[in-house]
């Protein structure tokens, strides 16, 4: 029998710890919305990919995201202040999280982690355990 463990929110980090884990362990998630209410929500961010990220979503066989074109280059500035512009060492991609997210939680679901759908506070997280 496989030891169970719960991990609190489907977040980027969430996902990747389920993905880690998900072989080993009797996974359940808990997160305050379901794989659909993301999809189909509102916008949370776009968030670039760098290679350090998208060489650990390979080697856990996560889904890939595609569509977006490559980042070769970045160039950071607020306002007048340009703070960094360069080549990245490696390509990154944009990612739209609402697609991630909700795309991974369909994923692991058909891998046999469960998913409950939950606000955890810190009053009732003694609960859960």
């Amino acid at each position: 029998m496989k030891q169970r463990i719960g991990i609190v929110g489907c977040g980027a980090a969430g996902i990747q710890l389920a993905y880690s884990l998900k072989n080993d362990f009797d996974l359940t998630i808990m997160h305050d919305q379901e794989a659909d209410d993301i999809r189909f929500g509102k916008i949370r961010s776009t968030q670039v990919h760098f290679s350090p990220a998208r060489s650990r979503e390979r080697q856990l066989h996560m889904p890939v995201q595609d569509g977006a074109p490559s980042i070769r280059h970045i160039h950071l500035s607020i306002g007048n202040q340009k703070l960094f512009a360069g080549k990245l060492a490696d390509a990154a991609s944009s990612v739209d999280q609402r697609m991630a997210f909700s795309r991974a939680m369909n994923d692991l679901e058909r891998q046999g982690v469960q998913f409950r759908k939950a606000k955890v506070y810190r009053d009732n997280i003694g609960s859960l355990a």
